[in-house]
């Protein structure tokens, strides 16, 4: 019988500024229903990235003009809650905050889901670090609609190294959780997207193989189907 989960691969972009955003905008659109933005506020990730203008300063900014895209954005930032704001005003399908920035405070963390779905964010997703426990998730889960599994030691910067041993990471999250979605995102290609789907992951966040790849569309169509063939 096949598997009846569905496979989301979403390209990612770090943009250093506008100009950033909207090339990979245009190159992901005839791809993929939807951009990941990765945001960095130089404190929680390093380099801080746009909108930041400084280490934890947020700069003035408007999307706006971007009304046509879909998009979400992986917020790696101490504190979230304002920036995601900012995001979801200018369009953000989902949002993903980190539970290390989150970190023990349940009720900040209804509070700003809450606020978050008012301004009408579709999906809130929570991050966790390669090397936090997942046990950290547990309080926070119910505000959450899927989790976001990091699987490179080191956030910030595309081009990191794909870590073998998220694997079973994501295998005990799947067989703990086997009906909230599973999304991983860091060094994720062609070549381990399969054992990554047979763990329990459908969601993906595809940063240099797929923007960095000569051909875009053609890595997008192999990275897909490499992840769909999983599922049979």
């Amino acid at each position: 019988m096949n598997d009846e989960r569905h496979i989301e691969i979403d390209p990612t972009c770090v943009p250093r500024g506008i100009d950033d955003l909207c090339a990979a905008i245009a190159t992901s659109k005839s791809l993929s229903a939807s951009l990941h933005i990765d945001v960095n506020d130089g404190l929680f990730a390093r380099p801080f990235t746009w909108p930041y203008v400084e280490k934890g300063m947020v700069g003035e900014f408007d999307i706006s003009f971007l009304n046509d895209a879909i998009f979400g954005t992986h917020l790696m930032v101490s504190d979230a809650r304002e920036v995601g704001e900012f995001f979801i005003k200018a369009g953000a399908r989902s949002v993903i905050v980190h539970v290390e920035s989150v970190g023990s405070d349940v009720d900040a963390a209804h509070a700003m889901c809450d606020a978050w779905r008012v301004l009408g964010v579709r999906e809130i997703g929570l991050a966790i670090l390669l090397d936090t426990p997942t046990e950290d998730l547990n309080s926070l889960l119910p505000f959450f609609d899927f989790v976001h599994q990091m699987t490179i030691a080191t956030i910030g910067a595309q081009g990191a190294a794909f870590e073998p041993r998220s694997i079973d990471r994501i295998r005990d999250l799947h067989t703990r959780l086997p009906d909230f979605p599973i999304a991983v995102d860091g060094g994720v290609s062609a070549t381990n997207i399969a054992s990554l789907v047979q763990a329990g992951a459908t969601r993906f966040s595809v940063g240099s193989a797929i923007m960095r790849a000569p051909d875009p569309a053609l890595a997008y169509t192999d990275i897909k189907s490499t992840a769909e063939n999983a599922l049979q």
